[in-house]
Formats: C-alpha cells, sequence, structure tokens
C-alpha cells in the first residue's frame, strides 16, 4: 500500500507511566521538564509571537503578551480531512487564563484573563496526536519555524492530549471570553 505524503496519525491510549516516588500518573515523555519554573499556576510569556501564526494580534489584545499556554486545556481537537481544493486542517479549541500574583479571600491565585482561543492549524503535512481524554492540560505549547517555512506546534501534556502538528501556518481563528466556571489555581 502506498503512503502519503500527508498522514495524520491521532491515537488515544490510556496507558500512563508510574511515578515510581508516589504512584501518581505521571505525563507520558519527559519533556515536561520545561515546566516554568517555581511556579505551576502562572502562564509564561513573551511580548512577540512566534512566526507563521496569523492574526496573533487578536491573542496579543486579549493578554497583553505572547501567552506559553502553561496549564491551558484542550476542550476539542477537529481533524478536517480537507478537500480536492483545500487540505487537511486540524483545528484547537484551547481554554487560557492568565494569573497575576495577587490571591483572593480563599488563597487561590486570581485570574486575570480567561478565554477560549480557536486555533487553525492549516495545511497539515503530519501530526501525532496521543490521549485525547475528558482532561487535556498542557504544560505549554510550543510554535517552532522550520527551514522549510513551516510551523510545528507542539502540545506539551501535564495530563491527556499530547503531540505535535507540522502545517504551514498557524491561525487565531478567534479569541472568545471565557466566564464559564473559570479554574480555581491553589498558592
Amino acid at each position: 500500500m502506498r503512503r502519503s505524503r500527508r498522514s495524520i496519525h491521532l491515537t488515544t491510549s490510556y496507558e500512563y507511566s508510574t511515578d515510581p516516588r508516589d504512584g501518581r500518573r505521571a505525563a507520558p515523555f519527559d519533556r515536561v521538564n520545561n515546566a516554568i519554573p517555581g511556579t505551576h499556576s502562572q502562564m509564561s510569556s513573551t511580548d512577540t509571537p512566534p512566526t507563521g501564526v496569523v492574526n496573533s494580534e487578536a491573542l496579543l489584545s486579549a493578554f497583553g503578551f505572547w501567552p506559553s499556554f502553561h496549564d491551558a486545556e484542550v476542550h476539542s481537537a477537529f481533524l478536517d480531512r480537507g478537500t480536492a481544493l483545500e487540505p487537511p486542517s486540524i483545528t484547537l479549541v484551547v481554554y487560557a487564563f492568565a494569573c497575576d500574583r495577587e490571591l483572593d479571600e480563599n488563597g487561590f491565585f486570581r485570574i486575570t484573563t480567561s478565554v477560549l482561543v480557536t486555533l487553525k492549524c492549516a495545511d497539515v503535512r503530519e501530526s501525532e496526536l496521543f490521549e485525547l481524554g475528558h482532561q487535556n492540560v498542557l504544560c505549554c505549547m510550543g510554535f517552532e519555524s522550520t527551514a522549510e517555512g513551516l510551523v510545528r506546534v507542539t502540545l506539551e501534556p501535564c495530563y491527556g492530549l499530547w503531540g505535535s502538528i507540522l502545517c504551514s501556518e498557524v491561525q487565531i481563528e478567534s479569541v472568545t471570553p471565557w466566564r464559564d466556571s473559570p479554574p480555581r489555581i491553589a498558592k
């Protein structure tokens, strides 16, 4: 059987490695060590969006910076095979937020920005997505330009969905305020 140049690989697996120190479920690969040092609940930021992201201004205006998507949650992932005229795409709907260092009256970090972000990975060349489940919390989401002019989106896991998508560009389709039961981030 001939393989196409474009491949999409989506698996759902509920096998987890076990942390021998305490028996809790551990993330499926060790790249989670890129977590933000010193604070588990806050998003790291940069002033400039990554190359290859279209309409990045929508996200920049919501946050005031480019977020790392630390502790963000992937609510859905849509795979579209495309048509004869339109290449395949993957659309991710991600709940993202930012906290400041202030605590509320219950001792939780105060959430200053809370949005649902719809990102479309256009002209998907390859993808590997694993462990989609009822909760898909990210350690971070990375965007890297390749030598071929493509963008590799990497989903680093805390729990649930993880993997990577190689595409021609990432489009921020929408950034919508989200006020439905924001998470409570303990100090």
